[in-house]
């Protein structure tokens, strides 16, 4: 098998999550347990944690379809080791990457409108 199949073949394995990560989404988890939630509040919560998740698992995506690349990218260490090998890589994924602001802004909206705190700001 020559070096170009053997990366075209690549999968990047598991992703770990960071100790913070875990400790949100299992907070996340914790908060949508809570009896006087809604159910929309619920699938708001559900849908930020679904984009978290996925946001994770592009990484892995990011990663196999760069390394399928590196061959012709970069055929020797010393290449790999550049700077703008790295940021070609973060690009990327930031291309990729889902930002949950405008999510976590539905929420708040919802929150705000379902307890009418304008009102009770008045």
């Amino acid at each position: 098998m020559s070096k170009m199949e053997v990366w075209n073949n690549y999968i990047y394995g598991e992703i770990c999550q960071t100790v913070s990560n875990t400790k949100m989404l299992a907070q996340i988890d914790e908060i949508m347990k809570s009896p006087f939630l809604t159910s929309e509040s619920i699938r708001l919560l559900s849908e930020i944690k679904k984009i978290v998740l996925d946001n994770i698992l592009t990484i892995g995506t990011v990663l196999t379809d760069v390394a399928r690349e590196l061959p012709t990218k970069c055929p020797n260490i010393n290449d790999l080791k550049k700077r703008d090998t790295m940021v070609s890589i973060a690009n990327e994924y930031n291309k990729k990457f889902i930002c949950i602001e405008p999510y976590c802004d539905k929420l708040t909206k919802y929150l705000r409108s379902y307890f009418k705190v304008e009102s009770i700001m008045t």
